[in-house]
């Protein structure tokens, strides 16, 4: 019979904690948002370091932890997504932008580089239609679900870069 002892065990369900990430994008994908038709970039990105974080006592895996990052070019979203690609691209961007030439060059040149961020875990809530953004279910208590968390960026930290660049320590 094996004998365990938890605090050397990783947990691979507990939320990724706050802290800053080396992250890869794995791919671009310049489709529509599916909620609003606006423009829209999604960045599907890997969490490739650390491996494991300690939080509460216990180990969490980190390392391999998916989670999209969208980038609306909606008149509401715009400016912050313009912002954030230019720290991205590592490059100004003029007054006035193509949004089809943006996402094309994202395209091209984001893909398979890699990036430091602040994230963070992000609540997700159960909701009567399954929909996020819906209305929340509530406990006895009247404090709503959660049915478990996704990850969230805080603040791009870095350009993104070839891995292994200096930038970005891998």
């Amino acid at each position: 019979m094996a004998k365990l002892n938890r605090s050397n065990l990783t947990d691979n369900s507990a939320p990724v904690p706050r802290g800053l990430y080396t992250v890869l994008i794995q791919d671009v994908d310049p489709a529509p948002s599916k909620s609003s038709g606006a423009e829209m970039l999604t960045l599907k990105c890997e969490i490739i370091k650390p491996q494991t974080v300690e939080a509460e006592g216990r180990n969490v895996t980190t390392a391999g932890r998916t989670f999209n990052v969208y980038l609306s070019f909606s008149e509401k979203a715009a400016a912050r997504t313009l912002t954030t690609l230019e720290k991205l691209l590592d490059k100004s961007l003029p007054d006035e932008v193509d949004t089809e030439d943006i996402k094309i060059d994202a395209v091209k040149t984001l893909k398979s580089k890699v990036f430091r961020a602040a994230l963070r875990p992000e609540p997700q809530y159960e909701t009567v239609d399954g929909r996020a953004g819906g209305v929340q279910v509530k406990d006895a208590n009247g404090q709503p679900i959660i049915r478990g968390y996704g990850i969230s960026v805080v603040s791009f930290e870095s350009a993104a870069t070839e891995i292994g660049a200096p930038e970005v320590p891998y």
